[in-house]
């Protein structure tokens, strides 16, 4: 096949600010899409209040992020292929877009409160987003399924000041403890930290916290360093290429939105902390989670926690409605899980990655958890 020469090179415009590590992480993507095909030459811009369509002259596509509609009505008038990647649905209007799974985020972060002990799940955010509002939503009812009774606080203000800051505070005060709390990004999570500071509210001791996007630096500029949702920003940035590269090829889109679920939770010290009274149990979970990659089985844990094998059984159903060896298995299954959307690892890989001695076994295992083959779920949800 012909390299393609320099000249012969398609010119994309790329309009996406590397301001946090989650656009960054974009970045990344379409630069992983671009270099597959080596088609694309790109010319890079940062968003002005003052663009116009005439500012796009000479580029055939454009792959951008904008959360105003000032900016999208440029995109428009433009009449160039075009994709918004990173927005929120609202914000993508009609134009062909790739964004985060929303529910998804908000079912990871409630599941990781109920698996920790929590009773009592909190979110803040601005409701007026609606991105913010779906999120508190999915929180809300799969709390409430797990007979949990969420609290949610709306922030209003534009712009925050101390004494709204320190609102923020008092309301978590009133909140009974301990509490997990899910904030809509990074960035009103850096606030909802200073706001338990403010109110000599003890973090994570009383009050867990958790973000989303995983901005590095942020997270752990933060006192304590927070917690945060790590979204698939890398997979965002490639699929969003790919459907430019789609709509310049045929014209048409087989699907005009794409969502991606996150990948995780990165846990630093906002909620590294179970709220369960008994220590044996949180130092069973503890180490569960620390080791169940590493091919442990029960043996294992009852070393590392001085009871008996019923003991451990019975408190484990008691408090958290599953066995040792179930909550082992959940381990180990999520992190497979995470793995799968790595089409560069087999199946082998994934199993023993995973903490399982052979491929077999893991099939097995997974398909009794989830319901489908690995393989069926890296293509059929993974993919997603």
């Amino acid at each position: 096949m012909r390299t393609p020469k320099r000249f012969d090179l398609k010119q994309i415009t790329v309009a996406i600010p590397p301001v946090t590590s989650h656009t960054r992480r974009i970045l990344h993507g379409i630069a992983r899409y671009a270099a597959e095909i080596q088609q694309w030459a790109f010319e890079y811009r940062v968003w002005d209040a003052h663009y116009h369509p005439s500012a796009f002259d000479g580029s055939e596509g454009i792959l951008f992020l904008v959360r105003w509609s000032g900016a999208l009505d440029v995109v428009i008038q433009t009449g160039l292929p075009a994709v918004n990647v990173g927005a929120t649905p609202e914000a993508a209007m009609d134009m062909p877009a790739v964004y985060a799974d929303h529910a998804a985020v908000s079912r990871l972060v409630a599941r990781e409160y109920i698996d920790r002990g929590y009773e009592h799940l909190a979110f803040i955010g601005e409701l007026r987003r609606a991105f913010a509002s779906q999120r508190l939503q999915v929180f809300d009812d799969y709390a409430r399924r797990h007979r949990r009774r969420p609290h949610h606080y709306d922030i209003t203000e534009t712009h925050l000041t101390r004494e709204s800051v320190m609102n923020i505070g008092h309301w978590i005060g009133n909140l009974p403890k301990p509490v997990g709390v899910f904030v809509q990004n990074d960035e009103k999570a850096q606030v909802v930290l200073d706001a338990c500071r403010y109110c000599h509210l003890r973090v994570p001791e009383d009050v867990a916290v958790i973000g989303v996007d995983d901005d590095e630096v942020l997270c752990q500029l933060t006192t304590p360093m927070l917690s945060s949702v790590r979204l698939d920003s890398n997979t965002m940035g490639y699929e969003a290429a790919r459907m430019l590269d789609e709509l310049l090829t045929t014209g048409k889109l087989k699907r005009r939105t794409q969502t991606v679920a996150p990948l995780s939770i990165t846990t630093r010290q906002s909620s590294d902390i179970f709220a369960i009274d008994d220590p044996h149990i949180v130092d069973a979970l503890q180490f569960i989670r620390d080791h169940a990659i590493e091919g442990i089985d029960i043996r294992d844990v009852l070393q590392r926690v001085p009871v008996s094998r019923r003991w451990l059984e019975l408190q484990f159903a008691r408090t958290l409605g599953r066995t040792p060896a179930e909550e082992l298995r959940r381990v180990r299954i999520d992190h497979a899980k995470m793995l799968l959307r790595n089409a560069a690892l087999s199946i082998l890989d994934v199993a023993l990655r995973s903490g399982y001695a052979t491929q077999s076994t893991f099939a097995v295992s997974f398909k009794r958890e989830v319901g489908c083959s690995p393989s069926t779920y890296r293509r059929e949800k993974a993919g997603k």
